[in-house]
């Protein structure tokens, strides 16, 4: 039983390292998409700040320990995290729409494939900026 909480606590902590490791990668192709893990981001970060002002508050040297720390890593990582996303805000968009569900994306120009926001599916972009469906289409049978 305490081995299956450390692996729970584990993949917790990978999790929020692959979040993080994602956004500063430019993992992403659409604004909702960076919207997303932004905003996972920034709850990571304000649940590690509060933690941080608990233990703090606290007075116990022991847990002080723990909450200085905690508290401006998640201070640092909210900060940092806002500041990229306005960076990238900045850059160019154009309107797409998916030719599998119709539905509207706005994908960033450097991209010259993307998500679907709505549907997930994979889409291309042709040098026309124009979505180029990067599975075949099913056909609804009547």
């Amino acid at each position: 039983m305490r081995f299956a909480a450390a692996g729970r606590a584990d993949v917790g902590v990978r999790r929020v390292l692959q979040q993080l490791i994602s956004l500063f990668k430019f993992d992403f192709d659409t604004v909702r998409d960076l919207e997303r893990k932004g905003s996972r981001v920034f709850k990571m970060a304000l649940v590690a700040g509060v933690i941080g002002l608990v233990l703090t508050i606290t007075m116990q040297p022991a847990l002080m320990v723990l909450g200085i720390p905690l508290l401006v890593v998640g201070a640092a990582v909210f900060f940092f995290a806002m500041i990229w996303m306005l960076r990238l805000q900045r850059e160019a968009t154009r309107h797409l729409f998916c030719p599998y569900c119709a539905s509207k994306n706005d994908v960033f120009v450097s991209r010259k494939e993307f998500s679907c926001d709505i549907c997930g599916r994979r889409i291309g972009v042709s040098p026309a900026a124009e979505p180029v469906p990067l599975e075949p289409i099913e056909e609804e049978e009547d």
